[in-house]
């Protein structure tokens, strides 16, 4: 609070307002929409019911550990995501939103700016340092209400009003915001990882954190109970400094998500491959190809007039004239298209028998961001003949390992396959560059494999939907006072 002299008076005001939109109003908004129900009831016939494939989240283990829960009509899913935009562009003044989703709608509605919750707005202009657990609260105390259950106003039901009850599933958010809500910390702590409890060792004062290193078997992994406890214990510290002990040693804080008697806290937060594989690793390794001079102008220039001439279907992206500039601008679309190309090349000139294939991969393509087009579709066919081979035989193969990654239907030998590719090429990754280039990422990607086995193909959990979000709030007409209030009243 802030003192404010208003006439003659002092009064105390809030230094930032945290703007809150209730789940249940939300819920009773989407409820008021003919048929709401029935798409939410409508999993148990687009579930494949194989324990082998996976079309959407209702195949994976995440909810079939709920089946008791989600077959009584009325009770509802969520998934959480809280990201930063910028509401100015050339000024460092970040918002933050928090998003919710209704799992048990269709894929196809799922993530429909329509069926997306604002649940709040984090005031700027900077981000919290540690834990957005202020921000939370208000969330989490709804949220257990839900879990008890409560009647909701639904218009088109037959008694005009509903029972529902509402549970959180999971999170998905990029690494800064999934510490933040999470409570784990940072990469550069010792342990980082907020999956495993590896070691990062740093050998030499102010010298890179190691993050080497691809053998999963000595990594010790997080447990629900274990993590349970030590936060607890650092929210009852005594003094900060024993508080900060014992966080550094175990590498987490204390979140308001523990306070949900049903959160597993340590599984049920997504490793979100949009930001981990396209906008992490890929713009990584291309980084450090134009930083050691593997690729100079003239390459980029030769890049781009491949791109140029290559002739694709309308409905997949094609990449804007940037490569020639080094690839900047890059959106997540164009580096997935950017890393696959190759392969849908192949099958059109050499393997025509194979057009099935092609096919299938246009469901993929369709609706993805730029940073995904350049990865998953054309650096193959480009980067062939002109970046060495041992480094061209890495990147292939991280390729391959992102083309299955990102099918819009994943069966468990598929999963296995694509993990065992992106340890491959971690690995390979290490050899050509050295221990210190790996990065945060690297690591993440041997936990990619947990997270489409709870929560199935990468669609039905990764942030271009979110992001996209942003894109929008972004282009709300506002002044420079408050833009977080002049957001609000443009949603509400």
């Amino acid at each position: 609070m802030k003192t404010v002299k208003i006439g003659t008076t002092y009064k105390l005001v809030p230094k930032k307002l945290y703007l809150y939109n209730s789940i249940k109003a939300s819920i009773e908004q989407l409820a008021s929409r003919p048929g709401f129900f029935q798409s939410c009831e409508s999993w148990c016939e687009l579930s494949s019911g194989d324990l082998n494939f996976r079309t959407d989240v209702y195949d994976g283990r995440l909810w079939r550990d709920w089946k008791d829960f989600v077959h009584i009509p009325g009770n509802l899913l969520l998934m959480l995501n809280i990201d930063w935009f910028r509401p100015y562009k050339h000024t460092a003044y970040s918002v933050g939103v928090l998003y919710v989703v209704v799992q048990n709608l269709p894929r196809t509605l799922r993530f429909k700016p329509e069926n997306i919750i604002i649940v709040g707005t984090i005031p700027g202009p900077h981000e919290p340092k540690l834990t957005i657990n202020t921000f939370l609260k208000p969330m989490i105390d709804e949220l257990i209400e839900l879990w008890k259950g409560t009647q909701i106003k639904a218009p088109n039901s037959t008694l005009g009003v509903r029972s529902v009850r509402v549970a959180l599933a999971c999170i998905s958010s990029d690494i800064p915001a999934t510490r933040k809500i999470c409570g784990f910390y940072g990469f550069k702590a010792r342990h980082g990882c907020s999956k495993c409890m590896k070691a990062f060792p740093t050998s030499v004062f102010s010298e890179a954190t190691d993050y080497g290193g691809f053998d999963r078997e000595m990594w010790p992994l997080r447990d629900m109970k274990t993590h349970y406890e030590n936060a607890l214990l650092a929210k009852n510290a005594v003094t900060k400094t024993a508080r900060t002990a014992i966080e550094s040693k175990v590498g987490l804080r204390y979140s308001e998500l523990l306070r949900l008697p049903y959160f597993n806290i340590v599984r049920c937060h997504m490793i979100d491959p949009m930001h981990n594989l396209f906008l992490g690793t890929a713009k990584h390794v291309t980084t450090l190809w134009k930083g050691s001079g593997i690729m100079c102008e003239s390459d980029f220039i030769k890049i781009q007039e491949k791109i140029d001439s290559v002739l694709v279907p309308a409905r997949i992206g094609r990449l804007p004239g940037k490569i020639a500039s080094a690839f900047s601008g890059f959106t997540a679309e164009q580096w997935m298209l950017w890393v696959i190309v190759e392969q849908w090349m192949l099958w059109v000139i050499v393997e025509q028998w194979m057009l099935w294939v092609i096919v299938e991969q246009w469901m993929l393509w369709v609706i993805l961001e730029q940073w995904m087009l350049w990865v998953t579709v054309y650096s193959p066919f480009v980067l062939k003949n002109i970046l060495p081979s041992e480094h061209y035989d890495m990147w292939c193969v991280f390729s391959r390992s992102c083309s299955l990654f990102c099918r819009p239907f994943i069966n468990n030998e598929e999963i296995v396959k694509a993990d065992e590719l992106i340890i491959q090429f971690c690995k390979m990754f290490e050899d050509i560059f050295g221990r210190h280039a790996v990065t945060p990422n690297m690591h993440l990607h041997a936990h990619l494999r947990e997270c489409i086995q709870d929560l199935g193909p990468v669609f039905s959990f990764w942030c271009f939907s979110f992001e996209r979000y942003n894109g929008i709030l972004e282009s709300f007409q506002k002044n420079w006072h408050a833009p977080e209030v002049q957001l609000w009243k443009s949603l509400f």
